[in-house]
């Protein structure tokens, strides 16, 4: 994937457009100098509007991170914490 973003946003400089989409550099340029919070929040509604969570393969890796996690948590080896908690932890980080 590194490849290719390479090569669009190469494509883009060049003041040509994405795989046929129309997309502009000047459009691609003003995306990329949003503050980062609108361009994650950007990314995420076009991740969504192409994602089909439903239908999407979990990675082994994950699915042992998550019995893990599960067995910790029944064991009593980790502990949950409160949503503020949470967030104050996110925020100091």
């Amino acid at each position: 994937m590194g490849d290719e973003w390479r090569r669009n946003d190469a494509l883009a400089q060049a003041g040509g457009s994405f795989h046929g989409s129309g997309m502009t550099s000047a459009v691609l340029n003003d995306l990329l100098h949003l503050p980062k919070r609108e361009r994650l929040e950007i990314a995420e509604r076009l991740w969504l509007s192409v994602a089909d969570e439903a239908t999407m393969p979990v990675p082994a890796s994950h699915k042992r991170v998550l019995k893990k996690r599960l067995a910790d948590f029944k064991s009593g080896a980790s502990k949950p914490i409160s949503h503020d908690e949470l967030m104050r932890r996110v925020r100091s980080a």
